[in-house]
């Protein structure tokens, strides 16, 4: 008879499995690459001693770890990108472990990888610090760029390259809050997060980033890496006072922007759990794919008044003018509408903005045309008229610059128009050869166009033309 023999975790089998998990890649079952993102912040021609203190890592920190655990050798590349490269096939018991932690060992495990089982065995907080520990090594960035307003508040960045694997990141992201290391901020692969504001964006799958503040993670997580260690406490300097991290209930939901509808919302591309659905928040994704840290009762609240967070035409979209005719060529609720020069004056479109007016143009108190967003289509396109190349991005604070517009006499305005339709629908401001859109607010026939299918999942439909009757 076979003698069985039982799996069992330890500190350095969760610290390895979390490595993996972060850029394990396997192929044909005997070979394993760990692709590490160092790419700037370790190469070796910027920062020679990172570079120096990463190898060493790796020869001195982890090799030990996964020949004394796995009795399988490993070194690293650091060009064209660091990577930790097994030197033989995969082991036995390497083999065996991360089929029994239910962590197949092919493919990308980033992209494919399966956590549910895994959890069941980090049972210990030690195992789960290990396990989390092992994913900042390896997708931990602790760029100081990434940072919450200033300097003042460092992150760390879990940077998940993980296509449509909500779970995985769903998963990690619970490890996290149980040894509490909390979440700044989970920004989600969706449309509704990745293009709020414009429908037609296709190139929105940018991936996923899990965000905790410096202090929060040294306090409660750890690093192999000495290099990691290193710079999350130069981050930590930069630093004038230390913050206290609130769980994601506690703190609550911390903004509200209008989405609009994007057609990426039902992408066979999305996880069928949450396919279809729109999305006011990234929290709203976490409370439907199950968080119980998520704000539930005021996400509820929320989601009540959807109408007002929502919005089936493009938000704001600044592009080629013969790009934003087509898209109104392409919808029939905007092609069929009859549009007539809008008169405006800059100087008391400004005044009504810094007296807290929010929307002008529209048919009662709650509809109408965001004023800040009039106001940035219009420095856009001047600047446009100037010569700037960038077509993404305004120059500088818009304000700033409409006030030096004005002071010179608005020159450059001669030839913008605002063209207002004959419906609430989107207005158009053009110059020769740009445009910008712009949809209105308008809760009271938003409200119809979604179905409610509980206190937490909507979906929004097209709008039709009687729609605005």
């Amino acid at each position: 008879m076979l003698k069985l023999t039982r799996v069992r975790i330890t500190s350095e089998k969760a610290y390895l499995m979390g490595l993996i998990v972060g850029g394990g890649v396997f192929r044909n079952n005997n070979q394993m690459v760990i692709n590490l993102p160092y790419r700037l912040w370790g190469r070796a021609k910027i920062n020679p001693a990172r570079a120096g203190q990463l190898a060493s890592d790796i020869l001195n920190r982890v090799r030990p770890l996964f020949e004394r655990t796995y009795n399988m050798p490993v070194t690293f590349l650091l060009e064209p990108e660091w990577q930790i490269r097994s030197t033989t096939p995969l082991s036995n018991e390497l083999i065996t472990d991360m089929n029994a932690f239910g962590i197949i060992p092919n493919g990308k495990i980033i992209e494919t990888g399966d956590l549910t089982t895994l959890r069941t065995f980090l049972n210990a907080e030690l195992f789960k610090r290990n396990f989390i520990a092992g994913i900042a090594d390896s997708i931990g960035s602790l760029n100081p760029n990434h940072r919450r307003f200033d300097s003042n508040f460092q992150i760390i960045s879990f940077e998940f390259a993980a296509k449509n694997n909500y779970r995985l990141v769903f998963d990690v992201c619970q490890v996290l809050q149980e040894v509490n290391c909390y979440t700044d901020q989970l920004l989600w692969n969706h449309p509704n997060l990745h293009s709020s504001s414009n429908p037609y964006y296709k190139p929105w799958k940018k991936g996923y980033k899990v965000r905790v503040l410096i202090d929060s993670y040294v306090a409660a997580g750890s690093f192999l890496f000495q290099a990691k260690a290193e710079a999350a406490n130069e981050n930590l300097a930069t630093q004038n006072t230390n913050h206290n991290a609130l769980r994601c209930d506690e703190k609550g939901i911390d903004e509200h922007s209008i989405k609009t509808i994007h057609e990426g919302e039902s992408s066979m591309w999305i996880p069928e759990e949450i396919r279809g659905l729109h999305f006011l928040h990234n929290k709203h994704i976490c409370a439907v794919l199950g968080c119980q840290y998520a704000p539930i009762r005021e996400l509820e609240q929320f989601v009540r008044r959807a109408e007002y967070w929502i919005n089936p035409f493009p938000i704001y979209v600044r592009d080629t003018l013969q790009y934003v005719q087509e898209k109104i060529n392409g919808s029939d609720v905007m092609r069929n509408r009859t549009y007539s020069s809008q008169p405006f004056s800059v100087r008391q479109l400004i005044q009504c903005s810094e007296e807290g007016q929010k929307l002008i143009w529209g048919n009662c108190e709650e509809s109408g045309y965001p004023i800040t967003q009039i106001l940035q289509g219009l420095v856009w396109l001047i600047q446009r008229t100037n010569g700037d190349t960038n077509k993404t991005r305004i120059t500088g604070n818009y304000l700033d610059y409409l006030h030096q517009e004005l002071d010179a006499g608005l020159p450059n305005l001669v030839n913008i128009l605002i063209e207002r339709p004959d419906k609430l629908t989107p207005i158009l401001i053009r110059n020769g050869s740009f445009a910008v859109i712009i949809g209105p607010n308008n809760p009271r026939v938003y409200r119809n166009l979604i179905t409610r299918h509980d206190n937490l999942r909507i979906s929004v439909r097209e709008i039709q033309e009687g729609d605005l009757d």
